[in-house]
Order: C-alpha cells, then sequence, then structure tokens
C-alpha cells in the first residue's frame, strides 16, 4: 500500500495524484530491473577480471620458463666456453692437435648457446613488462597474444615457453569479446 508523502491520504498502487490533496506520487523504479542491471553489470566485470587474471597466470609461468632456460643455457655457454679453454691449454702445453680441435668445437658450441641464453633472458623482462600492464591498458597484451610470430619465436627458442605463448594466444582468440570490453573499459577509465 503507497501513502501521499504531503498529506499521508493512503493511495491506490497505481494512482498518479494523490485524491485528497493532488501531490503527484513519485513513481519508484522497480527495484528487480535495478538488481538485474547491477547484478549483470557485476558478472561482466567479474568475467573480464577472470580472463586477464588468466592472462597473467600464463604470463608468469611463461616468464619462469624463459628464465629458467635462460639460465640453463647462459650456464650451458660458460661451461662449453671453459672446456674448449682448457682444451686449447692443453693442446698448447701437449701440441696435440687433437686437443685444439675439441677446444675449437666446445668454444664453438659455447658461443653457438650464448645468443639462446641472451634472447631467453631478454623476454623474461618482456614478459614481466605484460604483467605489469595488462590490467592498466590490455592493448598491447592482446596484439602480442594474438601474435603468430611469439609461437615462432617460441618455437626457435623456448619450447616450454611455447606453450604458455599458445594457450595466450588461444585465450586471445577465444575471449576476443571480453578483452574489446576490457579494453574500452579501460580507455574510458584512463580519459
Amino acid at each position: 500500500m503507497k501513502y501521499c508523502i504531503k498529506c499521508g491520504n493512503e493511495l491506490n498502487d497505481d494512482a498518479r495524484f494523490c485524491v485528497s490533496c493532488g501531490t503527484a506520487v513519485v513513481q519508484e523504479a522497480a527495484p528487480e530491473v535495478e538488481t538485474y542491471v547491477a547484478n549483470e553489470d557485476a558478472v561482466l566485470i567479474q568475467e573480464e577480471k577472470e580472463c586477464l587474471d588468466n592472462f597473467y597466470r600464463f604470463f608468469k609461468y611463461e616468464r619462469l620458463a624463459w628464465k629458467i632456460s635462460g639460465i640453463v643455457f647462459l650456464i650451458l655457454s660458460i661451461v662449453f666456453m671453459g672446456f674448449g679453454l682448457l682444451f686449447a691449454l692443453l693442446a698448447a702445453v701437449v701440441e696435440e692437435a687433437f686437443a685444439a680441435g675439441f677446444g675449437a668445437i666446445y668454444i664453438l658450441y659455447g658461443l653457438l648457446i650464448l645468443p639462446v641464453a641472451i634472447v631467453n633472458l631478454k623476454m623474461v623482462s618482456k614478459a614481466e613488462y605484460y604483467m605489469d600492464i595488462i590490467y592498466k591498458d590490455a592493448r598491447p597484451v592482446v596484439k602480442r597474444c594474438s601474435s603468430v610470430g611469439m609461437i615462432v619465436l617460441g618455437a626457435m627458442f623456448n619450447t616450454i615457453a611455447m606453450a604458455f605463448i599458445i594457450v595466450n594466444f588461444v585465450l586471445a582468440k577465444t575471449k576476443a569479446p571480453i578483452l574489446q570490453r576490457v579494453v574500452e573499459r579501460q580507455q574510458a577509465a584512463n580519459k
């Protein structure tokens, strides 16, 4: 039952004016519609947050794969070059061509592995960059995760990291509408 806010007279549920004093009756919006809109918006925001959380998690795993591989390749490079130098010193002492050949091969292996280590360690900082900006501006993240070139880079330098790159690639393709909403919401918030 409704009552007039001015005189307190009892009103019909569909009344627009009070029959006693003529005051306009304030129509309240249907609370279930407002609740539904608020719940729907909260569900969309939660969906967007979960999507970004998934990207963040796989960037974290990818970063770890790059880091471990970079350290392992760097150690291998140092070890190979160290053995190469030892064989070169041995060849100088005993004047054996065989030892000099082994030394050259080990040094060559060390020099070939060194760029792989450098690329892996550089990709650690790249993954950290995307982890830092994902919640502020997802546009670079979407661009990077949609790139087939990243899969090729992973295939060339680190197959474990490539697995996480592929997961983010698939997420970027399957969650494209959610990512578009995220980008729009972030751009609106940054203005």
